[in-house]
């Protein structure tokens, strides 16, 4: 009874946030591996991976589509979080809405880059406006109850101050390529601290 407890919506949105993690390390790593750009944060940013990587770009164009569709599957959990509050509700729904959205654009991203040859500059954009508003109501919301976790929240603090700043610099056309590197690994980090949160619900 105690195992089949355990498989609940939140367990298995739980699951696919860390798969999302062992996702992003998994294609990054061979599409480094098997490319021809090698790894060079300073020198090329994140989506030349796939599109100027050879061998190595299917790799980097599976993963985003793969980590797009586990992304929308992660979201849907944070109905755990929903209280009789409404205000607290409408920024977690908010926040689940963008989230999906960010994981749809993840799926185009790859499905245009690999099937049409084109640039996903529009869905860069589209993911970055998604991510950054899911982030800051999924921040929101944990500030307003006490029990969660410190970690959580000041990660997705840093996530959403690196994503500020990578979007200040592209406007002013001076972006550093590590910026990128650094915003979405901060994401990265972020979605383990929240999917480890998650896992603890699916167990009360």
């Amino acid at each position: 009874m105690s195992a089949n407890r355990r498989i609940t919506p939140s367990f298995i949105s739980s699951l696919a946030g860390y798969l999302i993690i062992a996702n992003v390390i998994l294609s990054m790593t061979l599409s480094i591996l098997l490319g021809n750009l090698g790894f060079s944060p300073f020198d090329y940013r994140v989506e030349d991976y796939g599109m100027k990587n050879g061998n190595g770009s299917i790799f980097y164009n599976a993963g985003i589509m793969v980590t797009g569709t586990l992304l929308c599957i992660f979201i849907l959990g944070f109905y755990r979080w929903y209280s009789q509050n409404k205000l607290f509700n409408t920024v977690m729904i908010t926040g689940q809405i963008c989230g999906i959205i960010a994981g749809i654009t993840l799926v185009l991203e790859g499905y245009t880059i690999h099937f049409h040859h084109m640039n996903p500059f529009i869905w860069m954009i589209l993911f970055y406006i998604a991510v950054i508003i899911a982030i800051i109501m999924a921040t929101a919301n944990m500030l307003m109850r006490p029990d969660q976790h410190e970690d959580t929240i000041i990660i997705g603090a840093a996530s959403i101050t690196l994503i500020m700043l990578l979007a200040a610099t592209t406007i002013l056309n001076i972006a550093p390529v590590i910026t990128e590197w650094l915003a979405l690994s901060a994401i990265v980090i972020w979605l383990g601290l929240a999917s480890r949160d998650m896992h603890k619900l699916s167990l009360s």
